[in-house]
């Protein structure tokens, strides 16, 4: 049942993903704007954001799982 719900919103959450790390994390999106950024405060950023996420991530998958 959670599987058929993810296959009919995967463009949505993709969306909302997407939208997520635009606004919320602009940084990576700087060079593309013009905008010269040292390569080490991007890994550093990557690293942070890819941890943080972890938790965020689990709650959306097992947020509506129901047995």
């Amino acid at each position: 049942m959670f599987y058929t719900k993810l296959r009919e919103r995967w463009k949505f959450l993709l969306l909302i993903g997407g939208l997520w790390l635009l606004f919320l994390f602009p940084i990576p999106f700087l060079p593309f704007l013009g905008y010269h950024l040292d390569i080490n405060s991007l890994t550093a950023f990557y690293i942070v954001t890819a941890i943080v996420s972890i938790p965020f991530t689990l709650l959306a998958i097992f947020m509506n799982h129901k047995k």
